[in-house]
């Protein structure tokens, strides 16, 4: 499409988007999305009142889109692995 970019996220791509790793309820109807960075002392944090919500409520659904550089989507191992780790 004129004018759109691949690299712009969108609502429904982070929101649905099959690749991006989710915690807790998968089919929830209350979606926190978490940005991240690997480097931030805040993210890290963040994490366990975050693991601790998803435990708490059965209806929340936990996105993690992890940045490298503002704008930027990073898919790997470590992100995958936080997602199993908190459902789990």
């Amino acid at each position: 499409m004129l004018g759109q970019r691949d690299d712009v996220l969108t609502e429904a791509l982070v929101l649905r988007d099959p690749e991006i790793p989710v915690a807790g309820n998968a089919t929830g109807d209350i979606t926190i999305v978490e940005y991240f960075d690997y480097q931030c002392p805040y993210c890290r944090k963040l994490e366990p009142e975050l693991r601790q919500v998803v435990h708490d409520d059965g209806k929340v659904r936990l996105v993690f889109e992890g940045l490298a550089d503002p704008g930027t989507r990073v898919r790997d191992g470590v992100a995958d692995g936080a997602g199993e780790q908190i459902s789990g």
